[in-house]
């Protein structure tokens, strides 16, 4: 994907919000997605798919048993931490928040969480250029040819209650028929019942096979900023300044000791 432009200061973020074209004006705040990535080597594929995770996986189990298994063990284990209103829908979107692989793909409407997670100060990051991506989601319903039919499964962006979204999860959760899981990328708005969930204004790209990388192809508005490793120390002391830091975007007692740490330099 070719770069659209470069990121070296927090400001610089406007010009690509600016250049951004909505299918709807009126709904910046739902349509606008963004996501940061503090290395430019992965391609825009969940956690599923990477080859990195299934090649290390039992060697006869394949990505659909690796999935039913990682969420049973996820969600018995996780029982009494959680509450007993959640159903299988939230259970798959905390597998993804807390670090487990999934099909989903992390999003934000906050632009500044977003470059947050770019800059973000961990092992070599400092190092490597970072990305920032930027996409106009409802693009992404309207070019796929199973969503633009006449009369599509939904319009726009789908919540974590939709049937599309309640019927793919449970061929993982449930076991139910691979030929229920939908066959094109979809955006997911999930329900705020995590407080990261809702710091980090979370949003989500459901994948499937066939189409595990999210490209221009999918979604012709999607662009690539590049974040140039000399610019990341600046920008994360900008974030700092506008109250955007681990504690902003994690809000736990280990991400508000970790930014006093950093905050004093100790």
């Amino acid at each position: 994907m070719a770069i659209a432009g470069q990121i070296n200061k927090v400001a610089d973020i406007y010009d690509a919000i600016n250049s951004m074209p909505l299918t709807v004006p009126k709904l910046p705040h739902l349509q606008l997605w963004f996501r940061g990535e503090p290395m430019d080597v992965w391609d825009l594929a969940p956690g599923i798919f990477r080859k990195s995770i299934r090649s290390r996986a039992a060697p006869a189990m394949n990505g659909l048993e690796l999935e039913r298994h990682l969420y049973q063990d996820f969600a018995v284990k996780s029982a009494g931490l959680r509450t007993s209103r959640q159903d299988s829908e939230d259970v798959y979107i905390l597998q993804q928040h807390y670090g487990m692989p999934t099909r989903l793909l992390d999003w934000t409407y906050n632009a500044l969480a977003a470059l947050f997670f770019a800059v973000e100060k961990r092992g070599d990051y400092d190092e490597k250029d970072g990305r920032l991506y930027v996409m106009d989601t409802y693009r992404l319903w309207e070019q796929q040819p199973e969503c633009s039919r006449r009369d599509p499964p939904f319009r726009g962006v789908a919540t974590s209650k939709h049937r599309v979204f309640s019927g793919a999860v449970k061929v993982v959760a449930e076991w139910h028929d691979p030929k229920n899981m939908p066959d094109y990328v979809f955006p997911i708005r999930p329900n705020f019942f995590d407080s990261r969930i809702s710091l980090q204004r979370s949003c989500f790209t459901f994948h499937v096979e066939g189409k595990e990388i999210l490209t221009t192809a999918y979604n012709d508005s999607l662009k690539v900023y590049q974040i140039p490793k000399a610019s990341k120390l600046a920008i994360r002391q900008e974030l700092t300044h506008l109250g955007i830091d681990y504690f902003s975007v994690f809000g736990d007692l280990p991400s508000l000791s970790r930014t006093l740490q950093e905050q004093y330099k100790l």
